[in-house]
This record gives structure tokens, C-alpha cells and sequence, in this order.
């Protein structure tokens, strides 16, 4: 059977715990050090958001897990100490050992369990595997394959463009997702009657969900045209691109579930994407950048329609008119 060895110790120590369980021929560990992210606070690398769960003021310490077999356990814990014993020039004020049972759950299937539809305006966001459920009349379902890409609908930021997508207009619209991740902005804007929709991302891992998400949502099978950095069929298309970078195209509408600083740069450029009269959905802005975002969008000509706020996340409405 197996189980989960918790080593806690000083951080002047946790590199020779880790040299220790390698020379056991133990590599797969689990490293815990709150340090990390204090790094990063401390650098120069600006953040729009940190989770104040993160933070850990004054904490010195690492823990290093293994997963071994119980009958390995106690040999264990007794080289690793010998070994910390013999290193009379390192300086460690402690080092405590746990040992607990190892649940080996099957993760890919456990968390489906918790994966619930979440509805967004009209829109109900449907995991991939509910989709011949019967349970969505009045509602139009989109269905997501959660992958590695945002966008499931569980944020706030996603609902709340959804909600300002769903009292749009959108028969006969053009439309662009920048940073489209997942690609439920503009899947579900093709659903809510938009004729046309190119997909944005910086990462072609991010594009290829999304197109699978639309294969999912509007066929099978589908063959694309494709190259290193481009996918298209007829009125869809899935571009890698910074931003709109790589768009000579103007759209109706613009859809961006990003954060406060690409949205900024974004500003600068937006005039020459958006339609006169066209709208521009904003999100992922948090509280405290707020009022930058308005001032870049406004000084480009946009008016802020309608905003938006749940639990300190923030998404606009902007129109572009001419």
C-alpha cells in the first residue's frame, strides 16, 4: 500500500532532504514553498492579482512530499535522517516527518462529477459529456470540453460576458474573441446569431480547444484548412496572434475576457478593428484598474454603456460611435 511521506524542514535544508530522496532513486516529489510566490511579489514582474491566500509573511519553511510504499517508509525516514546528521555544516532549525494515507483518485474522471451546466444570460454552458441531455429547453446550450484553457463559465469574468453578449444583437454580426481561449465567447455568439467569428489566441494549444469546442458545438468530422498558426472554415477562423496583431479586419463586435493591461493595449489599436457604431465587451478587470481601462477606451472614442460587477471583477460595454 501505498502512502504520502511528508518531510518539513528549514528552507537552508530542503535542498539536501530533495538530494536525498534522488540518491534513494525517489524523483517524483512534491515541493510546497510559499517562498515562491513571495519571489515573485518582490520582483519587478507586474501582476494585475494575487490570491491573498498565497501570501505566506514570515514563513521560512519548505515541504517536500514523496509517495513510497509502506514497507519503504520507515528505511526511509531513517537515511534521510542520518544523512541531515552527517551535514554538521548546514545550519537547519528543524525538520518534522508525517506519514498519511495516499488516496489515489482518478482525477480526470473525479472532478466530472462536480462539473456542473452554468447558466450565463442565454446562454447555459454545458460540460462536453452532458451533451445529449435532454435538460435544456429554454436555454441555448454550449457545450465546453474543460481543457487547459480559460473559459468554462465558472468565472466571473466569463458569466459576465456572456450575460452582456446574451442583450446584444447579433444576427448578421461579425465578431472577434481576443484571447479566445476555451472559445466560449465567441461559440456562444455564433449560437446567439452571429454570422461570423475569428478566434484570437496567442497559444496554439488555446486555439486548437477552441476549435474542437466548436466541432463539438456545431458538427463532426469537420475538415479545416490549416497551417502552423491558422485555422478556417467558411465563416470561422482561428488565428494566432497577440491581440489583433495579425488582423487587417474591422468587426461589429469585440470580445475580450483578458486582464486591465492587454485590454489597455488593445485600446490603442481598437478604432481600426471595430465598425462604426460597433461594441466592444471588456473583462477580467479587477477594481483597482477600473478607471484606467475606461480612460484608455474613452479617449479612443468609445462610451461606456453598461458595466457590470460581481465579487470585485468588473466586464463593460462599450460602443464605438461614429
Amino acid at each position: 500500500m501505498k502512502k504520502e511521506l511528508s518531510v518539513l524542514i528549514s528552507r537552508t535544508g530542503a535542498d539536501y532532504i530533495v538530494s536525498s530522496f534522488f540518491s534513494l532513486g525517489i524523483t517524483e516529489l512534491k515541493i510546497n514553498d510559499s517562498n515562491a510566490i513571495n519571489e515573485v511579489i518582490s520582483s519587478n514582474i507586474v501582476w494585475d492579482y494575487i490570491d491573498d491566500k498565497l501570501i505566506v509573511p514570515g514563513e521560512d519553511t519548505v515541504e517536500i512530499i514523496a509517495y513510497l510504499e509502506e514497507s519503504n517508509i520507515e528505511k526511509t525516514i531513517e537515511y534521510i535522517k542520518n544523512e541531515m546528521n552527517s551535514l554538521t555544516e548546514v545550519n537547519y532549525e528543524k525538520i518534522e516527518f508525517s506519514v498519511n494515507d495516499f488516496i489515489d483518485i482518478d482525477w480526470l474522471s473525479e472532478w466530472k462529477k462536480y462539473y456542473k451546466p452554468i447558466r450565463c444570460g442565454k446562454i447555459l454552458v454545458v460540460p462536453s459529456w452532458l451533451r445529449d441531455s435532454e435538460q435544456f429547453e429554454g436555454s441555448i446550450p454550449v457545450f465546453i470540453k474543460p481543457g487547459c484553457s480559460f473559459g468554462t463559465g465558472d468565472h466571473e469574468s466569463t458569466r459576465m460576458c456572456l450575460e452582456l453578449l446574451s442583450k446584444l444583437e447579433l444576427a448578421e454580426k461579425s465578431l472577434a474573441d481576443v484571447g479566445s481561449g476555451s472559445g466560449i465567447l465567441g461559440i456562444s455568439a455564433l449560437k446567439l446569431g452571429g454570422s461570423k467569428c475569428c478566434f484570437f489566441d496567442i497559444d496554439l494549444d488555446s486555439l486548437s480547444e477552441a476549435k474542437n469546442n466548436y466541432i463539438i458545438n456545431f458538427c463532426s468530422n469537420l475538415e479545416f484548412s490549416c497551417d502552423d498558426n491558422y485555422f478556417a472554415r467558411k465563416n470561422v477562423f482561428f488565428v494566432k496572434s497577440n491581440l489583433l496583431n495579425e488582423s487587417k479586419k474591422k468587426f461589429d463586435i469585440i470580445l475580450a475576457n483578458i486582464t486591465a493591461d492587454p485590454l489597455i493595449k488593445l485600446s490603442k489599436d481598437i478604432k481600426n478593428h471595430l465598425m462604426p457604431n460597433g461594441f466592444m465587451i471588456c473583462s477580467g478587470i479587477i477594481e483597482k484598474y477600473r478607471d484606467y481601462v475606461v480612460q484608455a477606451y474613452e479617449k479612443e472614442g468609445l462610451l461606456l454603456e453598461r458595466e457590470v460587477v460581481d465579487n470585485g471583477w468588473i466586464a463593460q460595454l462599450y460602443k464605438f460611435s461614429v
